[in-house]
């Protein structure tokens, strides 16, 4: 055998004749190639380090998309519209709770008047889960704020989950393309 691992062979017999001899190999060789149709292997799995590589790869993507949200929750905190927009594509599309989705230059408006109205405080913020396919990925989250009218007034506290799409640049960096949330009179497990 070409590979060098054993074999054995298991011959059927047919009125004395032998009908089918079926070769057998050890799973590891067999997982890696089985011939194709013109009889070129074809790999099957990818070796573990390939796999272990690719995981590796993905978990820093995954950090990466993380690393891009958590940039808006500290503009937001921060009351940094400019690090806020700086984190959104330019064809960002919002849903937020109880009002029309809005994008481009209302949704920038929107944000500036919101940041201008509100000071926000994060009771808590989780990122529930994360996955990356290619250049998008989603990113699922639950909140706790309190929101504080700048000019004075009731102190407010919401609590909600949300959903992000990012999409990665040609330069690598990931940015928030939609985004919607709800907001829920009962806190989150954060």
């Amino acid at each position: 055998m070409r590979d060098g691992a054993p074999r054995r062979e298991l011959a059927v017999r047919s009125a004395g004749r032998t009908s089918l001899t079926v070769v057998l190999r050890p799973v590891e060789t067999m997982a890696r190639t089985i011939p194709n149709f013109w009889g070129a292997p074809v790999e099957l799995h990818k070796r573990r380090d390939e796999v272990a590589e690719t995981n590796e790869a993905k978990q820093q993507e995954i950090k990466r998309v993380n690393e891009t949200v958590d940039a808006e929750v500290r503009a937001i905190e921060d009351d940094d519209i400019d690090g806020y927009l700086a984190v959104l594509s330019e064809d960002a599309l919002f849903q937020p709770p109880g009002l029309p989705s809005m994008g481009g230059e209302e949704l920038r408006a929107w944000l500036r008047e919101f940041l201008g109205q509100w000071r926000v405080e994060w009771l808590g913020f989780k990122h529930d889960e994360t996955e990356v396919s290619g250049d998008l990925a989603f990113h699922r989250f639950s909140y706790s704020w309190r929101l504080e009218p700048k000019s004075g007034g009731q102190l407010q506290v919401a609590h909600g989950k949300g959903l992000h799409i990012l999409r990665r640049g040609e330069d690598g960096s990931w940015k928030i393309a939609r985004e919607v949330w709800n907001d829920r009179p009962t806190p989150n497990t954060i």
